[in-house]
């Protein structure tokens, strides 16, 4: 009976992400991401705080209010621009500092542009699987956070660019996945200082 314990919690954990995926996708809403995670998490508050975060986690767009002499249909091409743009930033094509240029460019007022860059650069930072190395316990791993304060610190005063920040966790061994996390956690963090 030991034994399926172990393929039981992965079936879980599976058909949870898997719910999760489906909302992130667009094609569930809210309340149906919800009552699929009801029978398969216990704790009922915890399935409405999921639920509360996959809601402030969903892509939003800033809505492109047309001036009055403009033609609502440039409008709407200005709101497509958006949404590509934003699309861009996802996939990480642009880093958050020419998003924010390219929605300034797009007719965004600058706090508007400014607010939806952070938010949606928030919304890309993803913490790393707790199965990462990185969070197994080694000989290593206090070298590793020494080496990964001190990149950031050069990160930090200029020293060195993002791309350099990125190859340097990674040539140390650093997990991709908190070289991800800890590099776009950096983008936001010198965003919001400018």
């Amino acid at each position: 009976m030991a034994i399926l314990e172990p393929v039981a919690a992965a079936a879980r954990r599976a058909a949870i992400a898997s719910w999760i995926q489906r909302f992130r996708d667009g094609e569930i809403e809210a309340p149906m991401l919800e009552i699929g995670l009801s029978p398969l998490i216990e704790n009922r508050e915890r399935v409405r705080q999921l639920r509360q975060l996959e809601e402030l986690r969903a892509r939003t767009v800033p809505d492109i209010i047309p001036l009055p002499e403009e033609d609502p249909r440039m409008a709407a091409l200005r709101q497509e621009t958006v949404r590509a743009h934003l699309d861009l930033f996802a996939r990480r094509l642009l880093g958050i500092d020419e998003l924010y240029a390219y929605l300034l460019a797009d007719g965004l007022a600058e706090p508007l542009a400014r607010s939806t860059a952070l938010s949606h650069s928030l919304k890309r930072i993803e913490a790393p699987p707790f199965d990462s190395p990185y969070f197994q316990k080694d000989r290593l791993r206090p070298l590793l956070e020494e080496l990964m304060a001190s990149y950031s610190l050069m990160l930090e005063q200029g020293e060195i660019s993002r791309g350099e920040y990125r190859a340097n966790l990674a040539a140390v061994g650093v997990d991709p996945a908190v070289v991800t996390y800890l590099a776009d956690t950096q983008e936001a963090r010198a965003f919001v200082r400018e």
